[in-house]
Order: structure tokens, then sequence, then C-alpha cells
């Protein structure tokens, strides 16, 4: 072990000034270690600082452990000085020869994540190597944060209700949640990414959410835990949390910990319940405990009974309470192995809000070993490497638009709404509206409007007076009553009308497309895409009135239709003055409805506005998120209608009516969706004379669910469920295929992906109107041989990506032509920001070579061949079609260089040959890139991108120019 001596408060109030306190600690036994106040630095917040003067942080340093990461952090600061941008000269450090894991987590530290590519089959001998020169770079040490690969982190993000199927993503990637304990159940799931625990009204009831087997229950010690939590307080002197570990062995008694986070009187810090030989420890006089902050706790036990604890809060270096080798609390019973946090106990009041909860039982680590690594997407990290700033973390920025919705009886305060963690997707035309082939007004002039009278304008005047010239409409604005008047040509001053015309798109610029209490009607149209617009509060009855209280209405001879990306809100239902967010009715056929925010209204909308309406058809609902809608998401009637990969979420799941009504001989396809705290997901109601039918694919998950209507309660059909799953009526078939994402991914997808301000809508991109139809299930290729044809004829590279990472990264799918055992694509920094998904590469802070031969060793000036797999004497092409790319970092693309340097090769300076800002690409562009003069006869290439930068690519080339 290595053991590091804390600084004691003693010497601390030495440096700066040190204030007494008072303390106290409810009715448990507690003694004080100390309640001196102490600043540990002008750049970080005032912080609690208590610790008995032999306190030890201990970080394990055996194979068997995660490596010393405190001390790789420390001997890297000053390589850290070799900065990147200066394109210096790979530092050569003596870290490699550390050997084993500390090796590798040095590279971690200093560089970008160890190049161990675990899933590929790469040789021992190429592997080392990689470490080697890795571990000797310069990397920043940013570049490792993106993976912190070496920490195995399970993490709870807070996107659902703990219970909730899914909401723990473990270290091996898997997908878990917590067991809910406790008399009640009071965590509340505020949908924004965090859940709010509150016991303030139930006396003394109790709620808990624990996550069982977190450590080695076989009689190992030493044992480690290490448990970091974002959590805002409450401002009514409350008890804030209790967050809880428990570390027995099989069928043994063991240790446990209990931190109470309390703002309750003059109880304003952390205290630890009996936890130092019986008796409670605390360290209170933390007179911010109702805001947000992040308490670590870092726990080594070296026997069943013994052990050594560490608190801090906001990433602050010295610990706030350190218990040195003390006897620990016991666990309550035998076997008992948990992380648990909640109101464990309930003779007090709690009332928190957690944003994320994150374990792993590698070691005890310090902030100082934790700095820059805590896994990505969780929101604010403060004092962890990051930039955020403290006073920023209480409100997090809004994903996709805001709003400034009034509320109302249904009101959920919209502009909170979050986005969850998945990969932003271009926006891709499915379903009957591909089938149909939808596309808008592709092909005609760009109009930018920032009001109502100028849309109406490029509706009819523009177009001089031809209703059928397609046409591009960018709204860059807020379109209201008041900047609204009628153009002719069918034009309305109190809605937009579209009417009687076709080959139209109206696509919102970023997030400024905001139509207020004002809405759109399609009537007598075709070949329509609406994209990226906000439409809010549109009302039927008091004022201003729109649309008949539709958000967006179609009806009378509408057909072929793309409907995407939108946010449609109400503030209520129909006694609100509110009607519908979207309906069709009266002949609308071949529509798609994709990645939109439908909240806070009672109805989404409806097919079929009677049972004699009839005259609806070919309708598609995929990747929708319904927030808070009481029903008709969506009504049907008579219609074929596909609903797959949507996402239900309620928060008072009473006042919903129903999901999806399939009823008066409808036929819906049901497939792969998410219901979470729905009431009735799916039924055809007693409303009709006559029901509908649906068929579903047995990957609907249902969370939380209820059925409160039952046949002739209410409904003439609801599905029988088996194994969770509800069953079909009737069989049904659409005629295309689609790319379907399985159930348990969709929330997080959709909350990612669904609502303004998401896409590209720079026209000529994927994600404007031009978007490509095709609508057949993508198909993997194995892109060409690896072999490599004669120079100036041929191609080297086409790599579509269709194989797993595993695959992509081993010689048995495409190899060195040299050497069969040596795959052709070779990761060199950030192995775990590098991803395959969806048939498409993601590269969050990483970087490999395609064509480098064995062995692989770190490129310099002084080389004299490049020992590379490619002829590149004749004139090529690299190309790469940009999916996304987000981002202040850069992309890179280097030939003959293996290392982050451009100096570091053969061409010197010149063999970086592509550079770009992440953020300034946009989704569809291909980049293509014509080196002049740059290449050998034994040549190969490196792509990469920087720790601050994001992209997913597709359609990767390297070709001879003819």
């Amino acid at each position: 072990m290595k053991i590091y001596p804390l600084l004691t408060a003693g010497l601390v109030c030495s440096l700066v000034a040190c204030g007494g306190g008072s303390s106290g600690s409810g009715n448990q036994s507690s003694s004080v270690v100390s309640s001196s106040v102490v600043s540990v630095a002008s750049s970080q917040p005032s912080s609690v600082v208590v610790s008995s003067s032999s306190s030890v942080i201990v970080e394990p340093s055996s194979s068997s452990q995660s490596s010393d990461v405190v001390s790789s952090v420390e001997s890297s600061s000053s390589e850290s000085s070799v900065a990147e941008s200066s394109e210096s000269s790979v530092a050569e450090s003596s870290e490699s020869s550390q050997g084993g894991t500390e090796s590798s987590a040095s590279s971690e530290s200093s560089s970008e994540a160890s190049s161990s590519v675990a899933e590929s089959s790469v040789s021992s001998s190429e592997q080392s190597s990689a470490e080697s020169s890795e571990s000797s770079s310069s990397e920043t040490s940013s570049e490792a944060s993106s993976s912190a690969e070496a920490l195995n982190w399970n993490v709870y993000s807070a996107d659902y209700h703990p219970a909730t199927n899914g909401s723990v993503t473990l270290a091996g990637g898997e997908i878990a949640e917590f067991t809910a304990g406790g008399n009640g159940d009071y965590f509340v799931d505020q949908f924004d990414g965090t859940v709010v625990l509150d016991t303030s009204s139930v006396g003394t009831d109790t709620t808990s959410a624990t996550f069982y087997n977190v450590v080695n229950a076989e009689g190992v010690y030493p044992k480690y835990f290490t448990l970091v939590a974002g959590v805002k307080g409450n401002a009514d002197s409350l008890r804030v949390l209790e967050l809880e570990v428990a570390m027995a062995d099989e069928a043994q008694i063991g240790s446990r910990l209990k931190a109470i986070l309390r703002n309750d009187g003059s109880n304003k810090g952390v205290q630890l319940e009996t936890a130092n030989n019986g008796s409670s420890v605390n360290s209170y006089n933390v007179n911010d405990m109702d805001k947000f902050a992040i308490y670590q706790i870092a726990i080594t036990l070296t026997s069943s009974t013994n052990g050594s604890v560490n608190v801090y809060r906001n990433g602050v270096l010295m610990p706030g309470l350190s218990l040195d080798n003390v006897t620990m609390r016991a666990t309550s019973a035998a076997s008992d192995n948990f992380v648990r946090f909640g109101e464990v106990s309930g003779s007090a009041a709690y009332k928190s809000t957690v944003d994320w909860v994150i374990w792993t039982n590698q070691a005890a680590y310090s902030p100082l070993a934790l700095d820059g690594l805590l896994p990505a997407g969780l929101g604010c990290v403060y004092g962890y490497g990051s930039s955020d700033q403290l006073e920023t973390c209480e409100n997090p920025p809004v994903s996709g638009g805001s709003s400034s919705s009034s509320g109302g009886a249904n009101s959920s305060a919209a502009s909170s709404i979050d986005h969850g963690t998945a990969e932003i997707r271009p926006a891709k035309i499915e379903g009957f509206a591909a089938y149909a082939n939808v596309t808008g007004g592709a092909g005609g002039p760009v109009i930018t409007v920032t009001t109502g009278t100028e849309l109406n304008a490029a509706l009819c005047g523009v177009r001089n007076g031809n209703r059928t010239a397609p046409v591009i409409i960018m709204v860059d604005g807020t379109i209201n009553h008041s900047n609204t008047t009628s153009q002719g040509c069918d034009t309305q001053n109190d809605v937009i009308e579209i009417k009687n015309t076709s080959n139209i798109s109206i696509i919102g610029v970023g997030t400024n497309a905001l139509f207020d209490e004002i809405g759109i009607h399609v009537r007598s149209a075709s070949n329509i895409i609406i994209q990226n617009v906000h439409i809010r509060n549109v009302k039927k009855s008091g004022s201003p009135t729109s649309n008949g209280g539709d958000a967006i209405g179609m009806e009378t001879n509408v057909d072929r239709v793309w409907i995407d990306h939108n946010w449609l809100e109400a503030s209520g239902g129909e006694k609100d003055g509110y009607d519908s967010l979207l309906d069709m009715k009266a002949g609308v056929t071949n529509v798609t409805v994709s990645y939109n925010i439908f909240n806070d209204s009672s109805r989404a909308g409806l097919i079929g506005s009677s049972d004699s309406d009839n005259k609806n058809n070919n309708i598609t609902f995929h990747h929708n998120w319904y927030r808070n809608i009481e029903q008709r998401t969506p009504l049907i009637r008579h219609s074929l209608v596909h609903i797959y990969n949507n996402y239900w979420s309620t928060e008072n799941r009473s006042a919903m009516i129903h999901g999806i009504n399939s009823r008066m001989n409808a036929k819906a396809l049901v497939e792969s969706n998410y219901f979470y705290n729905v009431n009735n997901p799916l039924l055809a109601s007693n409303d009709s004379k006559v029901a509908g039918c649906w068929q579903t694919n047995n990957d609907n998950t249902l969370v939380n669910h209820i059925y409160s209507r039952s046949v002739t309660n209410g409904a003439l059909v609801i599905p029988e469920i088996i194994d969770g799953q509800m069953q079909s009526t009737c069989e049904v078939t659409v005629p295309y295929t689609v790319d379907m994402d399985p159930a348990v991914n969709v929330p997080a997808i959709v909350m990612t992906n669904a609502g303004v301000g998401i896409i590209s809508t720079e026209v000529g991109s994927s994600s404007s109107s031009s978007s490509s139809s095709s609508v057949s299930s993508q198909t993997s290729s194995s892109g060409t041989s690896s072999s490599s044809p004669s120079a100036g004829t041929g191609v080297l590279v086409n790599e579509e990506f269709g194989v797993d990472k595993a695959t992509l990264f081993s010689a048995t799918y495409k190899a060195i032509s040299t050497d069969s055992s040596a795959a052709l694509y070779f990761v060199t920094g950030g192995n775990s920001g590098i991803t395959v998904v969806n048939d498409q590469l993601s590269i969050v802070g990483g970087r490999f070579t395609i064509g480098h031969r064995p062995p692989r060793t770190a490129t310099t000036a002084s080389d004299l061949s490049a020992n590379g797999d490619f002829d590149l004497t004749s004139p090529y092409r690299i190309s790469f079609t940009v999916v996304s790319a987000s981002g202040a970092g850069k992309v890179q693309v280097y030939v003959d260089n293996n290392t982050t340097s451009q100096g570091n090769s053969l061409h010197s300076n010149d063999s970086k040959v592509y550079e770009v800002v992440a953020n300034t690409l946009t989704a569809g562009q291909v980049v293509e890139i014509t080196p002049s003069s740059i290449g050998t006869s034994t040549s190969f290439i490196a792509i990469r991108a920087e720790s601050s930068a994001t992209i997913v690519i597709d359609d990767l080339k390297l070709e001879y120019i003819d």
C-alpha cells in the first residue's frame, strides 16, 4: 500500500485563518473531531475540514487493483506543460518504465486513455508497444477524462426514478436498477435529469434505493469503495439525504458507513452516524447545505470490523471528515453488501434533489486522484478538473430550446426539459413519408423570414402565385398574431395556412422559430415538411384564438407530410382553452411524425375526427416524446398506423386517461416503445362501438404503468400482458423496413434527439428538406480487402463500419498485408472514447491508425520510412461523411504519424493533412482531403479527435484519384 499522510487541521490553520463553531448531533451519541472552518484555496469555496492528525489516504498498488492514480496525476503535472497547441515533439517520459497497471494508469492521467484495445485481438507485443508510446506522449490530461477507463464507474444519472429498469449503467456497460425500499415511495422523477426526494409531509415514512453486491464478498481484504454524488439540498431546514455503504462478506457480519447530509437547525453539514467506535462524527457549520454540492466518500476496510474513511466536498483536497483505522459500525445483517441512498430511518424529514450518484470498488480515491476522471455526461462536476462554475450547477443549461410557458393546470415547467445522454442523430426521413417520397421544397429557393407576414408572403407572393413551385422557408424569429397578416393565396391573419399548394418546407433556424399562440393549418396540400419549430399555447377559446386550438392541424386531401423535430406544447386542456397538438382528419395520408416533443396538453392528437371519418391512412409515429399528456397519443380511427420507438412519461399517472387508443377499425403496429408511469398505455376505448386492433413485437417496455380501465368499464379491449409484454390482437404489416432501436434505449435516445435545436438545419445537409428518402434497413459491409492495390488504381479503404468495435479492431476482420495477425485498424489513444454505434464510428478524445504495421512504435522526425501498408506515392483522397460533430476541440488527420505532434514524422509538420474545429462541421457534410505529395510507398494514416471534440463518421475511404 502507498500511504499519503494528510495535513492536519492545525497545520492548515497555520496557513489560513480558522474559526471555531458549535456542533450538534441530534439524538446520536456524537464526538466532534473538530469544528474548524478552513478555506483551502481561493479558487475553492469555503469548506469544513475536519481530520485527525494520523489520518491517511490509502490507495492500492497491487496489480489486482487500480493503479496509484494519485501518484500518476501528481507526476503528470509537469508533463502537461508540453502544450498540444505548440505541436512540440512527444515528451519522452519515464512513466512507461513503471510497468504493470501503474504505467497504464499514468497514461490515463497524463494522456489520452490507454491504448489497450480490450475488444480487439491485438498481440501482446503490439499492446505493450502502444502503451509505451502512449505513456511517452504529451496528450493533455483532459483526454483521459472523457473515458475514465481505468476507474470502471457504475453510474446513476437520475434520468429516471432509481427503481426504473435501465436507470443504472454498470462499469461493464450493462444496465440495471436500484431496489426500492422503505414503507413508501417519495422519489419523484423530474424528467430533467434529476430526482427529488421529499418526505417532509409524511411523518415517519421512509424511502430508499438500494443496489446490492457492490464489493467482493469472499473474505478478501482490504476492500475499497469510492462513492461520489451530486446533490442539491433544501432551504426548508430539513435533513437532505442519507448515503450508506455496507461491505460484508457472504454469511458474515461486516462494516457499514451511513453519511447523513444535514441542513436541519444548527446541524448543517455531514454526519457519519455511529461511525467511530459507536460514536457519531460530524463536520457542521457548512452554511450552504441548501445549495448544489458534490460529496465524495472514500472507504478502506482493512478487516470486517476496522477501516478508514475520508469525506470530501466539492473536490476540496482536504477531507471534511477523516477516520483512521477505527472500529466501524457493524452491518445490520450478515451478507449486507450494498450502496443505498434516500431516507433509511424515519424519525426526521428529508428533502433533496439528486443529480447523479456514481461508485467504484477499485480504490479509496482522493479528489486529486479523480481530477478529470469522472464519467462523461453526468452534468455538473465542479471541482474535479472541469470548467463548471458552482453557481451555475443548480440550474444547468437546457438543451434544445427554452420556453416561457406561463403554466396552467397541466403545466410542469416545460423550460426544464433535458435531452438525455445518447448520441445526437442527424435527421432522417423514415416510415410512410419516406415510402411516399416526401421531399418538401427541395430544389426551390431558400427564403428566410422573421415574421408571420413574411412567412405568408413566402407562401404566396414570392412564388409569383405558382402554388406548386418548391420553396424552403427558414423561420428565424417569433411568429405571433401581431406580426401576421394575410398575403393572398389563402393565407390568413390568425393562422399559418398552407392551403391548395404543394412542395413546401418550413424549417426553423436553430432554436429561434417560435410560433407563439398561433398554429399551422394544412389543407388540400401535398409534399410538405414542417421541421424544427416550437409551437405553443394555441387556443380555441379565450384570447387570442387560432387554428381551432391545434398547434398543427391537417385536414381534407392532405398527402405526403413529414412533421419532424418540433416542440408542440400547451398549458392545459380544453377547460383552459386548448384542443390538440397535432390532429389529422378528413383525408390525411402518408405522414411521418418523428422526433417531436408533445408536452403539457390534455390531448396530443387524433387520426380521424369521428367514427365516420375513414379517409385517413398510412401514418408513422417514431421517436416522439409524450410528456405529461393525458390522452390521444394518438387516438386512431380506421387508419393504419405504425408506432415505434416512442417515449411516454407523465408525472401524474392518475390524471392520465390513455396512451394509444386504437378504436373504430383502426390497425396499429406497436413496436419497441417505452411507457413510464402511464395509465392505460394501449387500449380500444368504448367511446366507439367497434374496437380497433394492434400487433406488438414483444419489445415494448412498461414501467410503473396501470390499467384503470377494463373491458365493460371504459374499454372494449385491453391487451393481455404476458411476461410484461402487451399481446397482439390482430396482424398488422407496413410496406417498408426501418432501423429500430431496442425499447430499453428509447428514453435516452428520444430525450437526446427530440425537439428543436438538435439537428443541423443548414440547407443541403441531411437534416434539411432534401433528406434522403431511403427507408430500407442498413446492411453491413465488410469493405474491401486489406491487401493494397497497385499504386494509382483502386480503393485502399472503404469502411462502412457495419461490424462491432471488437471486430473492427481485429485482424480477423481486416489485417495488415504483411502480417495476418495484425489488425489494419489500431487504437493509439482514448480507447473507450472510440465506439461503433448504428454502423457509425464515434470518436471522443481518441485516435487510431489505419495500415500501420507492427511494431507500431511512436513515429519521430528522424524516421527514414513510415512502415505502413499503403503506397501513397500517387495522388490519393481521404474522405468520410460527418454524421454529427460537436465541441471546441479539433478533428485531425495525419499521414505517417501516430502521435499528437505534427512534427513527429518523416514529413515533419506536413504530416498533419487536415485539421478543423469539430463544431464547425455539419451533419451530412462529406470531408474530402487530397494531400499534395505527402506519402511514401509504405504509408499509413491516423485519425484523431481532441479531448474536447466529438465526431461521428461513416463511409470512410482512402482511394486513388483517377
